[in-house]
């Protein structure tokens, strides 16, 4: 990797630390990769993408709840990567993806699982200089994502598990939900993503242990940290731009508000 991304690379790596004792206290297990692939991209930039699908097996189905059975808990599947370009100060994102595959998981006798999408999402970016007409520059769509390697997510499962990966079948629910309604959102990078996941899935505003709102804590200081590369972006400066001049309503995520 060039050296213009060996900090994102070692600010990648601390995410497995943050989210770690969020999701084990909650009997889920997480499987993060530990390095980010490489791909060459024109103008120096490269595309960083994790080697595996980020993995979390016998997730809750909401963080306030009890229901330990299997039939309550989900496996959570998030994958997405980042096209950076080395800057004058620091890198910069010039678009990302990610997705988040929602799978309820059957445990069979012989141990292997089965997997059926319940839910997909997908959070895009437009890039700033060459906007589609009529898209939020940021949004989420539900839709299952294609981009989602098979052979993948059935390793990471079986890793999980504790078996191999010819023992885990995955049914993916192509057409699932309104595919073409495009909702307006912040940038929802990967890393946000995560950080919604934990929020939402393993933090519950009734817990009394006290390390949950300091260990999340850790976790909104690592996205706001100056080493995540994705929060400076060509998309994100525009977006500012925009709601300068006017209300920063939905209609500053259109390229027609200007």
């Amino acid at each position: 990797m060039p050296r213009e991304f060996d900090t994102f690379h070692r600010y990648w790596m601390d995410w497995d630390a943050k989210l770690r004792p969020l999701i084990s206290r909650h009997q889920a297990q997480l499987l993060f990769p530990a390095r980010l692939s490489e791909s060459p991209k024109g103008g120096g930039g490269v595309d960083l993408s994790p080697s595996h699908p980020i993995c979390i097996a016998n997730a809750p189905q909401k963080a306030a709840t009890d229901k330990r059975g299997p039939s309550h808990r989900n496996t959570l599947v998030i994958d997405g990567g980042f096209h950076l370009k080395p800057g004058v100060d620091a890198p910069y994102l010039v678009q990302g993806r990610c997705s988040l595959s929602i799978f309820s998981t059957t445990i069979r006798g012989d141990g292997g699982r089965d997997l059926f999408e319940i839910d997909a999402m997908h959070f895009d970016m437009e890039k700033a200089d060459e906007p589609t007409a009529y898209h939020p520059i940021f949004h989420v769509q539900r839709d299952v994502d294609s981009r989602l390697d098979q052979a993948k997510l059935k390793w990471a499962v079986a890793e999980l598990a504790r078996t191999t990966a010819d023992k885990i079948s995955v049914e993916r629910s192509p057409g699932l939900g309104t595919q073409h309604l495009r909702l307006p959102t912040p940038q929802m990078d990967l890393f946000a993503v995560l950080t919604a996941v934990v929020a939402d899935f393993f933090c519950n505003g009734g817990d009394k242990d006290t390390k949950v709102k300091t260990q999340f804590g850790a976790v909104l200081k690592l996205l706001r940290h100056p080493s995540n590369a994705a929060r400076n972006g060509f998309a994100t400066r525009q977006l500012m731009g925009r709601a300068d001049e006017i209300w920063p309503c939905p209609a500053a995520w259109y390229p027609e508000s200007v």
